[in-house]
């Protein structure tokens, strides 16, 4: 895994989508606003659909996309916390 993940966008990506580069972007993330590159990654895989209501998928190693049932988006997306602190002017 490199330190720079190269983000595309949807449909456009040539590697495959990898949990572990979602977990690094959310690790390496220090503040909210860098959680976005975290998002990208995801909207650069994944997008609603509505008809049939599900997720597709993006699947470079086929040039095709996936319909996933919403009820197996979770094995893709697993919950990841991650916790940031604002400090605020009182103490």
């Amino acid at each position: 895994m490199s330190n720079q993940v190269v983000i595309s966008k949807f449909g456009e990506s040539k590697e495959a989508y990898s949990i572990d580069i979602l977990k690094q972007l959310i690790r390496e993330a220090n503040s909210l606003d860098d959680i976005s590159k975290a998002k990208r990654y995801i909207c650069s895989y994944f997008i609603l659909c509505s008809n049939p209501h599900s997720i597709l998928m993006w699947q470079p190693d086929i040039k095709n996309f996936e319909h996933i049932p919403m009820k197996n988006i979770s094995m893709l997306i697993r919950p990841i916390t991650k916790t940031f602190f604002k400090q605020s002017n009182s103490e």
